[in-house]
C-alpha cells in the first residue's frame, strides 16, 4: 500500500490553513476589528460598514462599501489582516449595488502597500472581468487577463482567484475564465476586497485558502 506521504508528494498536495469571515456576529454598523482600510482617496477615504441585507447568501449581514470617491480612478480596499499568504485560493460572494460612474468591485492578494498588489475586477458597466497587477504605483493587465462577462448588477456572485508562485486563475461562478500567469509580485501579502470610484458593493462569505 501507497504510503500517505507518497500520496502527497505524488499529487503536489500542500498542507495549510483555512481563515475566513462572513460578517453575521459584528455588530451591524461597525467594522470588524480584524479588517484594515487603506483608500487611494484621501479626502474623502471610505465607508466601510457591516450590514444587514436580507438576501446575503449567509444571512443575515455582509461587509458593505457604501461611499463615493473623489475620482472614478479611486480604489478603496478592505484588507484581511488573518488573510496573509504568498499561494492560496481567494474567494468572495460579491454584489454590485450601484454606481454612476463605475460599478467595478473584486478581490486583493499579495498587498504590500498602497502601490503594489495583485487584484481581480467584475465590472457591471464594462460587462467584464479580470486580473490586473500594480506595481509601483502603475497598473496593468496581466497579458490580455481581461474578458467580456455578463455581470448583472443587485445579483450575488461567486468571485474566486486561485494564485500559486507566477500562475493565477480567476473563477467566476464557479467556471473558470482567465489562467495567465506574472512574476512581478512573489512576496506574500495581505488579502481581501476592493471597489473603485463611487461603486457601492456587498461582500459575504470571505474565504482564503492558505497553501504556504
Amino acid at each position: 500500500m501507497q504510503s500517505l506521504l507518497g500520496i502527497i508528494i505524488a499529487f503536489g498536495f500542500t498542507f495549510g490553513s483555512v481563515e475566513s469571515a462572513n460578517f453575521d456576529a459584528v455588530r451591524p454598523g461597525s467594522m470588524p476589528s480584524d479588517w484594515t482600510i487603506v483608500s487611494t482617496d484621501a479626502k474623502a477615504g471610505a465607508r466601510w460598514m457591516v450590514k444587514v441585507d436580507k438576501t446575503a447568501p449567509s444571512h443575515p449581514n455582509v461587509l458593505a462599501q457604501d461611499a463615493a470617491l473623489h475620482s472614478r480612478r479611486d480604489a478603496s480596499l478592505a484588507l484581511f489582516d488573518k488573510g496573509y499568504c504568498k499561494d492560496g485560493e481567494l474567494s468572495v460572494d460579491l454584489k454590485i449595488v450601484s454606481g454612476k460612474l463605475e460599478q467595478t468591485a473584486g478581490v486583493v492578494w499579495r498587498f504590500q502597500d498602497a502601490g503594489n498588489y495583485y487584484f481581480a475586477m467584475a465590472s457591471a458597466d464594462r460587462d467584464s472581468v479580470g486580473i490586473f497587477k500594480k506595481q509601483d504605483q502603475r497598473i496593468s493587465v496581466l497579458g490580455h487577463a481581461s474578458v467580456p462577462h455578463r455581470i448583472d448588477d443587485h445579483e450575488w456572485n461567486l468571485l474566486k482567484v486561485r494564485f500559486r508562485g507566477p500562475k493565477v486563475m480567476l473563477f467566476f461562478g464557479h467556471r473558470k475564465l482567465i489562467e495567465t500567469e506574472d512574476s512581478a509580485l512573489q512576496k506574500p501579502g495581505k488579502t481581501g476586497v476592493w471597489t473603485r470610484g463611487d461603486t457601492v458593493a456587498y461582500f459575504d462569505n470571505f474565504r482564503v485558502d492558505k497553501k504556504d
